[in-house]
């Protein structure tokens, strides 16, 4: 993805990480299947993005990263506690 988007535009200077899914339910009423949907959507997926744009911003001589994060990380929202918790 990195390599493909620095071929086709010159460079690579921004990474936006604005990943984000949720699942509306209370917390004891989550699978394991849905905790790791969301845990690997707003976590791991921004992560593994950050980790592959930092060796060619690096080489580039710098760039920046932005990662989104959401109010609900500061204030809670029982119906959503995995997606405030990764937030």
């Amino acid at each position: 993805m990195t390599a493909e988007t620095a071929e086709k535009l010159g460079s690579l200077d921004i990474l936006i990480a604005n990943a984000g899914t949720n699942i509306r339910k209370r917390p004891e009423t989550y699978t394991i299947q849905e905790w790791h949907q969301i845990v690997d959507t707003n976590l791991t997926s921004v992560f593994a993005c950050c980790q592959a744009v930092y060796p060619l911003m690096q080489s580039q001589g710098g760039g920046k990263i932005v990662t989104i994060g959401s109010m609900t990380s500061i204030f809670g929202f029982d119906m959503a506690a995995i997606y405030a918790a990764t937030k």
